[in-house]
């Protein structure tokens, strides 16, 4: 513990090195933060590209899972700052690093689709025949299914398809008797 001279001899205790990473880790904190309150300009612009009122919707989900702000940027490996600024409307031009983070985090969607859109009224409709076979239905795998799902969340319904039903024609099975057994039977 001590030596003759009375100085202290061994490790430190592991108590009092998490107290000085923590302060240092304080520190460090607040010089990411302050850069980062340099780099963008505080004035909320208008972004064309994100969904109305995207800082409500940030906010609204992030209370929704009741995480702090401090929770989420650890979460997301961000500074709090750069929440802080999401949440007031002040996000960085041109950099989706931030918000694709936040969507995947909250599970939301900040950013406009208009490609998909322009691309969906640019298409013109044509009439889709479904048949429901019985051959055709067992072949029938989910993945079939799910695209008619997709293509029904984008159309709103089935109204472009003409739905054909047919009837399975009955087979005969070995318990029936044909007109040429009833013959041999007399």
């Amino acid at each position: 513990m001590f030596s003759p001279n009375g100085e202290k001899t061994g490790r430190e205790p592991q108590w009092k090195k998490s107290i000085e990473l923590q302060k240092d880790d304080a520190t460090l904190r607040k010089i990411v933060d302050k850069n980062f309150k340099k780099n963008f300009s505080t004035q909320r612009k208008p972004r064309p590209d994100l969904i109305d009122n995207f800082h409500w919707v940030i906010t609204r989900f992030r209370r929704m899972k009741k995480v702090t702000q401090e929770q989420l940027a650890r979460d997301i490996s961000e500074p709090v700052a750069a929440v802080q600024m999401a949440e007031q409307g002040i996000l960085p031009e041109k950099d989706y690093i931030l918000v694709k983070k936040l969507e995947n985090y909250l599970g939301i969607v900040l950013i406009k689709e208009e490609k998909a859109k322009e691309q969906g009224e640019n298409k013109t409709t044509e009439i889709k025949t479904l048949t429901f076979e019985p051959h055709n239905s067992k072949n029938l795998t989910i993945a079939d299914l799910r695209r008619l799902k997709e293509q029904r969340k984008y159309t709103g319904n089935f109204s472009e398809f003409e739905v054909d039903f047919e009837e399975p024609e009955e087979e005969p099975t070995g318990n029936e008797k044909t007109e040429g057994d009833e013959e041999n039977d007399k």
